[in-house]
């Protein structure tokens, strides 16, 4: 190794330790009863560590040749006391620290941490002092396009990811939008489903985007109050709504009863399929797209559950009056 790749290797091991200092001061963060800091070369007169270590016969604390030391490790417990690094180039050192002066105590009360660590800092012959931090991984999806997602690092998901990446069974994200393309392979295995009213095994085609129905069709959707009918398995006013529920597509298109009020046009398939309009879909996946599956991107809670309702026609624009029928996807 030339000198030049040696120095950075020390120079990143320095950095590694100084930037501990930017970890908030929070337990979780820190091995308890543990302190890391380094020795000023001038007190113990060389750049490699060396002095004698040895234990107190009765209070088997830590003993070296500096009185200020062992009268500290007497009275707050130091019982152990190890050399962190060992290298060749004893010469080279970062603002005073010498790699080799650098050591890890350890007390026998874990509760005399935080006054033996500020008694240390003020220390004369101490450099610097700090607690020994728990190094964690943090959690990243292995999906191909996660580098191109910046708003992931922007809200800190990372962070948030070890804590929690959603819940199948508590947490269900609604999307009143223009559908979701369900069947997306970086979706469909996150899509809610109604399993009231799963009838049959291939009431779902997750090759074609189609949904089957047995609903008559001789009645208003949704059914007024009192009344039932046999395909509206959970009594919720909404037949065969399996995957969520399409309030726009046909109640528009035939100007059944004003946007839909009294429509005898029933449709249970949320399914995006006008390609000019997305936006169901992209934020359906920014909120939800299945997270370490080594497809596409990840959503923010990749582990959460998703059902749509529809207020976009397939294959044009609508007009003034999708406020309307948008409420109708905030009740349902």
């Amino acid at each position: 190794m030339t000198t030049k790749i040696y120095q950075k290797v020390l120079m990143l091991i320095v950095a590694l330790i100084l930037i501990t200092n930017l970890v908030a001061d929070n337990d979780e963060y820190y091995i308890p009863g543990v302190i890391t800091f380094c020795f000023d070369a001038k007190i113990i007169g060389n750049t490699t560590g060396s002095f004698s270590i040895s234990r107190h016969i009765k209070s088997g604390t830590i003993v070296t040749p500096f009185t200020w030391f062992n009268k500290l490790s007497l009275q707050y417990g130091i019982t152990s006391l190890e050399q962190n690094h060992r290298v060749s180039d004893t010469t080279w050192n970062k603002n005073g620290i010498y790699l080799m002066n650098i050591f890890t105590l350890g007390l026998s009360d874990p509760a005399n941490t935080d006054e033996l660590l500020s008694i240390l800092k003020s220390q004369k012959g101490i450099i610097f002092a700090e607690k020994e931090i728990v190094y964690k991984t943090a959690f990243i999806p292995g999906d191909p396009d996660i580098e191109e997602q910046l708003h992931l690092k922007k809200i800190k998901a990372a962070e948030a990811w070890e804590i929690e990446t959603g819940s199948d069974f508590e947490v269900i994200i609604g999307f009143v939008d223009s559908g979701i393309l369900w069947n997306h392979p970086d979706l469909m295995n996150n899509m809610w489903i109604n399993e009231a009213e799963f009838y049959r095994d291939d009431m779902i085609n997750w090759v074609t985007g189609a949904i089957l129905t047995d609903c008559p069709g001789d009645h208003p959707i949704p059914l007024p109050v009192g009344t039932t009918c046999p395909a509206d398995r959970d009594d919720n006013g909404y037949c065969n709504d399996v995957m969520g529920w399409d309030f726009f597509h046909y109640a528009l298109e035939n100007n059944v009863g004003g946007f839909y009020a009294n429509s005898i046009i029933r449709d249970n398939n949320t399914y995006q399929n006008n390609w000019q309009f997305f936006h169901g879909t992209t934020t359906a996946g920014a909120a939800s797209a299945v997270g370490d599956n080594g497809i596409g991107v990840a959503g923010v809670a990749f582990n959460s559950k998703i059902i749509a309702t529809k207020h976009h026609q397939n294959f044009m624009n609508y007009g003034s009056n999708k406020i309307r029928i948008h409420e109708f996807g905030f009740y349902y």
